[in-house]
């Protein structure tokens, strides 16, 4: 049976539906937060630098968010497309990312577009 864990929180849930509820209805407390012009998100390690947990208010009305990566020689490059105008960069030092355990989901009923990013480990 497969269950999904909110890296942020750390709490465990048995069905995705249950696990877009909890992220859509929490504003997780711990980790880092911050103000990217009228944006508030939140990011936070998954693990022993397994990931990365990320959640953003989204404000554009009609807008859905994406987000893609790009690696440099040194880094890995996390780019938020937040609206037509507003891109978040995170940097994080060079990791391979693990695309079968990434997640993503946006919640359009209040906002909050939230990513796991997850890295091959070894």
């Amino acid at each position: 049976m497969q269950h999904f864990e909110c890296a942020a929180c750390k709490t465990t849930h048995r069905t995705e539906a249950q696990y877009k509820k909890h992220l859509a209805s929490s504003v997780h407390t711990h980790g880092h937060r911050a103000t990217h012009k009228q944006y508030d998100w939140y990011v936070n390690r998954v693990g022993k630098n397994e990931g990365v947990f990320i959640q953003v208010k989204i404000e554009d009305l009609g807008w859905v968010p994406s987000f893609k990566t790009a690696q440099t020689p040194t880094q890995t490059l996390i780019q938020l497309f937040l609206s037509k105008e507003d891109v978040l960069q995170l940097e994080v030092e060079k990791q391979r990312i693990d695309h079968l355990r990434t997640f993503e989901h946006f919640c359009s009923e209040v906002s909050i577009y939230t990513i796991q990013i997850m890295f091959l480990l070894g």
